[in-house]
């Protein structure tokens, strides 16, 4: 699946993002997370493991284990109603589908997805409209058709609501159908997770940290590099943040 920091020094300094140098760790191993939450009106502080292989999967986000090829956290503090209006963006994929990433390989601003359709079973056929935000209740389960117009075609996922308070919000996206080129499989069914918390009970700005996961079998010089992973995370984090999808700069030029 497609998805690929050099300039001034001033400007970086200016306008880049923290990289925190330690793994990724979802607030619910602990204190707090890693990246910590950039502050509202910034861009999302991001972790990038160096060594995904070797990173130390937390117990909490109940995953299975697996050796990872990449790992990629973003944290941010974002203006806005909180939980309500992270599961009314989540809801409304039709929006989400229109979401753009920067492509380093093409240095611009493109959609990120040829096609993002929810559907009523994990049968691609079973296509239907947006979700309703009552719908995704904890424990609910909902799926999506994902195809970014790359060799390895559409992918199905799940999306699950593993926790939904007034004050939080815990969902997992996870490819329920495998991804294949050339009849070899490049992302396994559960190859590609992402973990979405939002965290509204501190009294100031909720924090909304998005922290995926990529377990492949191909050769690395075959996967994009790590910033293509960063980008493609950092437009989901502005989208559900309510942040324009192509605020500058964007975090891996």
């Amino acid at each position: 699946m497609r998805t690929g920091f050099i300039g001034g020094a001033l400007f970086c300094f200016m306008a880049l993002p923290a990289l925190a140098a330690p793994d990724p760790v979802p607030s619910c191993a602990g204190a707090g997370p890693v990246p910590a939450y950039a502050a509202p009106g910034a861009n999302p502080n991001v972790a990038v493991s160096p060594d995904p292989a070797a990173w130390r999967l937390p117990a909490c986000l109940g995953w299975p284990a697996a050796e990872a090829r990449v790992v990629v956290a973003l944290a941010g503090r974002f203006e806005g109603e909180g939980v309500d209006a992270v599961v009314a963006r989540l809801a409304s994929v039709s929006d989400f589908a229109r979401t753009r990433y920067w492509s380093t390989s093409r240095n611009r601003w493109r959609p990120m997805f040829d096609a993002l359709v929810p559907l009523s079973a994990p049968d691609p056929d079973a296509r239907r409209g947006d979700l309703a935000p009552d719908e995704l209740t904890q424990g609910a389960t909902g799926y999506l058709l994902l195809d970014d117009n790359d060799p390895l075609g559409a992918l199905v996922d799940a999306v699950s609501v593993v926790e939904r308070t007034r004050d939080r919000l815990v969902v997992d996206i996870v490819n329920v159908t495998a991804a294949s080129a050339v009849g070899v499989t490049a992302i396994p069914k559960g190859g590609l997770r992402t973990r979405i918390a939002v965290a509204a009970d501190g009294g100031g700005a909720p924090g909304l940290y998005v922290l995926t996961r990529l377990v492949s079998g191909v050769p690395g010089f075959l996967l994009p590099d790590d910033d293509a992973y960063v980008n493609r995370t950092a437009a989901i984090w502005r989208y559900l943040a309510g942040v324009p999808d192509d605020r500058e700069p964007p975090l891996a030029p």
